[in-house]
């Protein structure tokens, strides 16, 4: 039986997007590729969403979205490590230009309460990833300006050095993002609010990524609405008596017919001639003297009868048929002129003339047959003479000229002649039809012209062309060519008879309809005219705004398509398919390793395009209500390790105090766990707990991980800050021996005054540190190790006690003790001040104690050995 797998998240990107949109798939293709998608991007993704919801144009450059494909993780996972920071500035109560150094794999920063740690660790909680960041204030104690924040962080990236990252609050950098940091205030949020997920597998960026963007499109779509919305008072623009086009702006809106509307705007001149014409015949009324204008439109109605009655016939002369008779007419002259000069240019042709069958020969053949006629029916006869050289004729020549009259009198001219003949009666036909049917002078263009100026232009130029094909059609059937053009009446006969209508419904208003009605009928159509004179001007407004509108309707409609619901669970399934088994089971492992064991359970619920996910006990509990502190900063710690376990691109973490309220027994367990994953990852450690400072430092000693180990304290006049590399209470060797008080005594020699007897103080009280150290590591080996609980009871095997090493000891030790100002001495005790002579005297007595405390038992005992035999003698 074979096993089914899940789908991989690309898989089930790409099987979902197929059911998408392009717009929608443009978006997943460019967030699986990069991420991120640049502005530029979001602009085309814009432009694709209003496309598909037929609000612009598709854009052209719009490609078809590709199949998506996994995103290389390469330049995510490449090696990073934390080399320093430095150049702190406005830090807290940081000195300017603090550093700290970063080993590899496990670094421990040990300082007390007050020492300066948190500045630090507040400093990596805004560069790193850290879901609280905590502001950043400059020491409030310094005095004047405080300068601008800073830092630099130096890291190696795939084991390069590469350029310092500079801080930037509120500026995330992608590589320190791959540093996670844990503090108290993370702890709360792991356990007690709902988060998202630190981290994210390859693929399930998109739909983070994917709802961003939906977002920013709303944003850039209420934008594009707000510009679009406007008020409207078209209707102010209409006052007076109401008419259909008031009516009808009254409701413009998205749903408008603008055909309807454009149709009503039109105000040219035929508009303003019937204005003129309304005005008059108002005026006639309220005169009482209508009688003119009636004769006048009653003429005018005749004259534009005749005027169709002669447009249609000329039409008919000019019709797409007539053009094909004319053509057929030139063509049947064109072909039988060519048939009879082929047949006289056979017939006739002589090697010694060229001109045979040419149309001058046909000219020359048809005037003899005309002057042979002329002489007799029967010439040539035998006795006849040539009609051109006037010579006798002999039997060959009158048999030439017989065969040339017969051609002329033969059927191929006949043919010519008819064809001929048929084109001349059509040119002739043409000349004598009516072209100037509107000429300037005459009445009803006079009369069209004063009721529709623009049907009178129409009209001047249908018969102007009927004038130039008239011209053009004589000229190509005298040429036997093909007819050209056609003129079509069809349009200015239509309106010509509107116009007849338009008089008719006149003549009926003045000569049928009682005074009163007929002007208050010119009044209402005089008011229409002039609206639709001022929506001729609004048009362009109208027109704007209906679109607007109708845009910002559909815009609305869209909005829905940005409801980020289908992306949360979509993401949710997937991550629940793919990612959640994994996550509960390392969670309940961690949980294991700092033994807590409790009825932990992970929820998870869609957000915005994420995954969001909550601790909960069993029951649905909140851990928070229900463990102890410490229990709920353990659960916590296993929740933060377990993201950052399954992050393949984090680098290193981050932890401030990670054993706040954690009893002996599991700060133990989480200093084994950081342990181990320094072995992975950097880890950086910050902490003012000795016992787990000496846990860290001796796990990481017998797991044999790297490490380093650094000092931050309070100088002598309590400024926080001071930063001892590479030392600290667990592993501190600076008093190992008697270098420490050397450097003293070299800064005295180069003293007076004050300064020197504190340097020599410093000194004394060095070597009197040094004398501690010997007897904890030299002298004792170790049994009981400072700064740790521990008890090494087989160290006692190596111990080499002395009595008299250890009264040597006591001397020096309290001889020490009388230089340093940890004591109060009275001035008979301290005696002269100490000098650098005191000092230099000191050292080599140290020296000598530290060279014999360093033997062991087993030496001790050779040397007995050694020195026995001259005892016994």
């Amino acid at each position: 039986m074979i096993e089914s797998r899940a789908p991989t998240v690309w898989q089930a990107l790409d099987a979902w997007g197929e059911q998408l949109s392009r717009w929608q798939q443009f978006i997943i293709a460019q967030a699986t590729s990069n991420g991120r998608l640049s502005d530029d991007e979001i602009g085309t993704a814009y432009r694709l969403f209003l496309s598909a919801h037929d609000l612009a144009e598709a854009p052209a450059e719009h490609r078809p979205a590709p199949v998506v494909l996994p995103r290389s993780a390469d330049d995510e996972c490449k090696p990073l490590c934390l080399v320093r920071v430095d150049g702190l500035v406005g830090v807290n109560a940081l000195p300017d230009g603090s550093l700290l150094t970063f080993d590899p794999k496990l670094t421990v920063i040990y300082g007390r309460n007050g020492a300066g740690k948190s500045g630090f660790a507040r400093l990596f909680a805004n560069a790193c990833f850290s879901r609280h960041k905590p502001k950043i204030v400059p020491n409030i104690y310094a005095n004047g300006g405080t300068a601008d924040l800073a830092a630099s962080f130096h890291v190696q990236l795939d084991g390069e050095s590469s350029d310092p990252f500079a801080l930037s609050v509120g500026i995330e950098n992608p590589e320190l993002k791959r540093i996670s940091f844990f503090d108290v205030t993370i702890a709360k949020l792991h356990v007690g609010e709902t988060t998202a997920f630190e981290f994210k597998p390859s693929g399930f960026d998109v739909f983070p990524e994917m709802a961003r963007v939906y977002g920013e499109l709303g944003k850039l779509l209420a934008n594009a609405v707000l510009s679009r919305a406007h008020t409207t008072r078209f209707s102010d623009s209409f006052i007076g008596q109401e008419t259909d086009v008031a009516k009808l702006v009254a409701t413009i809106g998205p749903r408008t017919d603008m055909a309807a509307v454009r149709k009503l705007a039109i105000y040219g001149e035929a508009e303003k001639a019937r204005l003129r014409e309304v005005d008059s015949q108002a005026t006639a009324l309220k005169a009482s003297s209508p009688q003119e204008l009636i004769e006048n439109l009653k003429r005018a109605k005749n004259d534009i009868i005749a005027l169709i009655a002669k447009l249609d016939a000329l039409g008919s002369e000019f019709s797409p048929e007539k053009r094909a008779f004319r053509t057929a007419l030139s063509k049947t002259a064109r072909e039988c002129t060519a048939a009879a000069a082929a047949v006289g240019s056979e017939t006739f042709k002589r090697p010694f003339f060229k001109a045979v069958g040419t149309p001058d020969w046909e000219v020359f053949a048809k005037a003899a047959h005309a002057l042979a006629r002329k002489e007799s029916d029967l010439y040539p006869g035998p006795d006849d003479r040539c009609i051109l050289c006037e010579r006798p004729l002999d039997i060959d020549s009158q048999a030439h000229i017989t065969a040339l009259l017969a051609f002329v009198e033969g059927e191929a001219q006949r043919a010519v002649q008819a064809a001929t003949k048929a084109v001349e009666n059509e040119i002739g036909a043409l000349k004598t039809l009516e072209v100037n049917i509107f000429a300037p002078d005459s009445l009803v263009r006079a009369d069209v012209n004063r009721l529709d100026p623009n049907l009178a232009t129409a009209i001047e130029l249908v018969a102007a062309s009927i004038a130039a094909l008239r011209d053009s059609s004589v000229a190509v059937l005298a040429a036997h060519d093909p007819a050209q053009g056609s003129v079509n009446c069809a349009d200015v006969s239509s309106a010509l008879h509107a116009l007849i209508e338009r008089i008719g419904r006149d003549w009926e208003r003045l000569t049928k309809e009682n005074t009163a009605t007929a002007i208050a009928s010119l009044e209402l159509e005089h008011q229409t005219l002039r609206h639709r004179e001022v929506l001729s001007k609004l048009l362009g407004g109208i027109e704007t705004y209906v679109a607007d509108a109708l845009w910002c309707a559909k815009a609305e409609r869209a909005k829905s398509a940005l409801n980020p619901r289908h992306i949360t669970d979509k993401e949710k399934e997937l991550f629940g398919q793919i990612v959640g088994p994994s996550y509960r089971a390392r969670l309940a492992q961690e949980c294991d390793d700092l033994e807590c064991d409790m009825p932990i359970e992970l929820q998870t619920t869609g957000q915005k395009g994420k995954t969001v996910r909550s601790l909960l006990l069993k029951g649905g509990h909140r851990p928070e209500i229900i463990l102890s502190e410490g229990e709920q900063k353990a659960v916590a710690l296993a929740d933060f390790l377990t993201e950052v376990s399954m992050n393949p691109s984090n680098a290193g973490v981050v932890l401030d105090d990670p054993v706040t309220s954690q009893d002996h027994q599991r700060k133990g367990l989480i200093a084994k766990r950081l342990v181990r994953e320094a072995q992975s990852r950097q880890v950086i450690v910050f902490t003012h707990d000795l016992p787990f400072l000496n846990q860290l430092i001796a796990t990481a000693e017998k797991e044999e991980v790297s490490f380093q180990a650094h000092w931050i304290d309070r100088d002598e006049d309590g400024h926080p800050g001071q930063i001892t590399l590479n030392d600290a209470p667990a592993t501190s060797k600076a008093y190992d021996s008697t270098e420490r008080a050397k450097q003293c005594l070299a800064e005295a020699q180069a003293l007076t005054g004050r300064a020197r007897h504190d340097a020599i103080c410093k000194g004394m009280a060095a070597l009197r540190r040094t004398i501690e150290e010997t007897a904890v590591k030299r002298l004792l080996k170790d049994v009981v190790p400072r700064w740790s609980d521990r008890v090494i009871v087989t160290g006692f095997r190596n111990i080499a006690w002395d009595d008299d090493l250890v009264e040597s000891m006591c001397g020096i030790y309290e001889e020490l003790s009388a230089y340093i100002e940890g004591h109060s001495h009275t001035d008979e005790a301290m005696g002269a001040p100490p000098e650098i002579k005191d000092l230099a005297e000191m050292l080599p007595r140290v020296d000598g104690l530290i060279k014999t405390a360093k033997r062991d038992r087993k030496a001790q005992l050779a040397a007995a050995a050694r020195v026995q035999p001259d005892c016994l003698t």
